[in-house]
């Protein structure tokens, strides 16, 4: 450590308690600043400050929240008793609700200032909300008196080491200056239409002194509160902490595996590229299940056909999923094809893959991702994101991505997802007579050799087997 870094001094943080949202912070808010957070009605700011306020009183600290606003604090208790990090047990041991609407009217913003620091000393209040700033501001008659109001706040909060969170319904462009040039932190909430979906986000405008991620983050909320979704492209590419796994892996497919020169790299992405009934889903399980005979751990993500499906059609090939679901060596993580948040669907696959140790992950159906997001200028560098993040979790993934099936040719495909995967494997299909071919080819294959020619592929009960190459097939280097 460099001597100016030890006498620098540390800048203590207090955590939100919503992971996305501390991811997002670098970590969650500087103790004793003072943080703004707008939004219009319905964005979910109340639900998002008491969040923060709950997760304070469980750790045993004591939190105050202060309305300007004519909703009674027993209505607004009402309402959050639906989520689950409502406790009444907090209420009004650890968390202090008041109103300062009659102090604000009877003696204006010195009277609420003084009111606020009382109330922070006699409780020993470490974090405080202010919820209404937009009510205090009209009794402010000149804008230098409501920065002075401010910047008295912003002092209060450095000398009492209590942390600040004011509630304004606007947005930050409607903002005057006063508010943004005041604060630490800016956050702004919001909802977007997109056609006939709506969609909630998260940005931070502003956060001194914190390394926080730029850009549009997604939200939900539900019964446990408000979740933040960090964007994944929004993070800079961190290399693996630790030594990527090595070797080629195979799908325990005879025939395929020595096609692609004893099977795909470790720690690799694959698309499998075909048109429906091409046999994608089976070549999928079939990779998580060699892989957990030979003790990795295997994830499936789908979105179309429920996981039950799934399971039956994997056991008319012979492939036991349902015995590896048993022991808990596989997962299926499944979303119907529905409205969904990418970023979401994203973060729980990641969660599931944080494990320890190699692992596969299949992820039926590209166009699930696809279908999410609303921005498609941002799919590619999403989808980059995912595999490099899954990477370095010690993962080695496959993906699967339906074509209609007058593209099925492989000479006539377009592969947009080339760029951004290791290892591209085209599946087709041909009716001779009444009879339906498969066959398969290699198209692209990294850090080895393999056979681009193309084999026929044979799905029945007996499993899954791909031709193996005569004495006149040849390996070739990747390209």
């Amino acid at each position: 450590m460099k001597q100016d870094d030890a006498e620098r001094p540390s800048l203590d943080r207090i955590p939100t308690g919503i992971t996305g949202l501390d991811t997002v912070l670098g970590g969650g808010f500087l103790a004793g600043s003072v943080h703004l957070v707008v939004g219009p009605p319905g964005s979910g700011k109340t639900i998002l400050a008491n969040q923060i306020t709950f997760r304070r009183a469980a750790t045993g600290q004591t939190a105050v929240y202060v309305t300007l606003l004519a909703e009674a604090h027993a209505r607004m208790l009402a309402h959050l008793a639906a989520f689950e990090f409502f406790d009444p047990t907090f209420v009004p041991h650890r968390i202090v609700y008041m109103s300062g609407y009659g102090v604000l009217e009877q003696s204006g913003l010195d009277g609420l200032l003084e009111l606020l620091g009382r109330t922070i000393r006699e409780h020993g209040a470490v974090f405080l909300v202010l919820d209404g700033l937009g009510t205090a501001e009209e009794f402010a008659p000149t804008t230098s008196v409501f920065k002075r109001f401010l910047l008295t706040l912003s002092t209060s909060a450095s000398l009492t080491g209590c942390t600040m969170l004011l509630l304004a319904t606007q947005r930050a462009s409607d903002m005057p200056r006063p508010e943004q040039a005041t604060v630490d932190g800016l956050i702004t909430l919001d909802k977007r239409r997109i056609g006939a979906r709506s969609e909630r986000e998260l940005v931070v405008e502003k956060m001194r002194a914190t390394k926080y991620a730029l850009g549009a983050h997604a939200i939900d909320i539900d019964e446990k509160g408000i979740h933040v979704y960090p964007r994944l492209e929004a993070w800079p590419f961190q290399p693996p902490s630790s030594a990527p796994p090595r070797g080629r892996i195979g799908f325990g497919v005879p025939g395929l595996d020595t096609m692609l020169g004893g099977g795909v790299l470790a720690g690799s992405s694959t698309v499998l590229v075909g048109a429906p009934g091409t046999g994608k889903t089976l070549l999928g399980m079939s990779f998580l299940l060699e892989g957990i005979r030979r003790g990795e751990r295997g994830i499936y993500l789908g979105f179309g056909e429920a996981p039950a499906r799934i399971v039956q059609a994997a056991r008319g090939v012979g492939l036991d999923a349902q015995g590896a679901l048993d022991r808990s060596e596989l997962t299926m993580l499944w979303y119907p094809p529905t409205e969904g948040t990418a970023d979401a669907v994203a973060w729980r696959l990641l969660e599931e893959a944080s494990e320890e140790g190699q692992k596969r992950v299949f992820i039926d159906e590209l166009r699930g991702f696809r279908n999410m997001v609303t921005d498609v200028e941002r799919l590619d560098r999403f989808h980059a994101a995912l595999w490099a993040a899954l990477a370095r979790r010690g993962a080695t993934t496959l993906l699967a991505e339906t074509i209609s099936t007058w593209e099925r040719a492989p000479s006539t495909i377009s592969l947009p997802q080339a760029a951004f995967v290791d290892n591209v494997i085209v599946l087709e299909e041909e009716e001779k007579g009444r009879r339906l071919r498969r066959y398969v080819a290699t198209r692209k294959v990294a850090g080895g050799k393999h056979d681009p020619s193309s084999r026929r592929l044979r799905i029945s009960s007996q499993g899954i087997e791909v031709e193996r190459p005569n004495a006149r097939g040849r390996l070739r280097g990747s390209a």
